[in-house]
């Protein structure tokens, strides 16, 4: 997680992780692994410098994983059930629906021994230490909700990311497929701007300028140069008299979104109907 210059002191500042918006309960777990850590002791002889093995120890060492906001670590034996992780590496899963910083622990220590070294007497039990990683949980939402333009044309899209606290300078675009169809023109503080190419579909990721792990993903298509504003306007938000994929249903009935239109995606377009309330023009 976190290997520090000096490994007997805390950090001043934990580490932040940017990991993409999970709605899916299978795809929810964050690997996590702290350095490991070796404690040594050593001791003098009624004062005197010892020079051999004879006065020195590593003690057992134990690890303690401590996370909040409602979420967890899985637990191998009984995913239902909270569980206290007591080794390195811990298997963190976010809360369904969650968007924010959440803090985890790794609390190390050594097991208190008696020293048993005549004339000496006593324990030892050295300074617990921790570590610990921030996990932010990102959601990125484009506006409109699917990137659809006309071949020859430059659009703007309007780029919502949440928590408030990530800046846009820690997000980056890339074209993920398409990508002779499409072109990042400009990604500036809250509007992507993509120019289109030629006919096709398209899928544009929004990714970690740090990990280059992938915090959303957009497919969309570049129309024929052509193409009217009704078929952009279908393309972008989806036909309200078809059964379209909830996906696109969240951003066409609630603008932008909220966490009860974010559950309403995994919902057929009537339960979505009755989360998001009254339909937009």
């Amino acid at each position: 997680m976190i290997k520090p210059q000096n490994q007997t002191q805390n950090p001043a500042v934990p580490k932040r992780v940017l990991v993409g918006y999970r709605s899916d309960a299978n795809d929810r777990a964050q690997q996590c692994e702290v350095t490991e850590a070796i404690d040594v002791d050593t001791w003098d002889y009624d004062g005197e410098p010892c020079t051999d093995d004879t006065c020195t120890e590593n003690d057992e060492v134990t690890y303690e994983w401590k996370t909040g906001g409602g979420a967890t670590f899985q637990n191998p034996t009984d995913p239902g059930k909270p569980y206290i992780v007591k080794t390195r590496t811990a298997t963190w899963l976010a809360p369904l629906y969650a968007v924010g910083n959440f803090t985890l622990t790794c609390t190390i220590n050594d097991k208190p021994k008696d020293i048993k070294n005549p004339p000496e007497s006593g324990r030892r039990d050295d300074p617990k230490i921790e570590r610990q990683v921030v996990i932010t949980m990102v959601s990125i939402d484009l506006d409109p909700n699917r990137p659809v333009v006309r071949e020859g044309d430059t659009v703007e899209y309007h780029v919502t990311i949440q928590p408030a606290d990530v800046a846009w300078q820690d997000i980056t675009f890339e074209v993920a497929s398409g990508g002779d169809n499409v072109q990042i023109v400009k990604w500036d503080d809250s509007t992507l701007t993509i120019k289109g190419l030629d006919e096709g579909p398209i899928r544009i990721v929004a990714k970690s300028g740090e990990t280059d792990s992938v915090l959303g993903s957009f497919s969309g298509k570049v129309l024929g140069a052509n193409a009217t504003d009704e078929e952009i306007f279908q393309n972008q938000w989806g036909d309200p008299s078809k059964d379209d994929p909830p996906w696109s249903l969240s951003q066409q009935k609630c603008g932008s979104p909220s966490p009860l239109c974010k559950a309403a995606t995994l919902f057929p377009r009537k339960a979505a109907k009755k989360q998001c309330g009254q339909v937009n023009p």
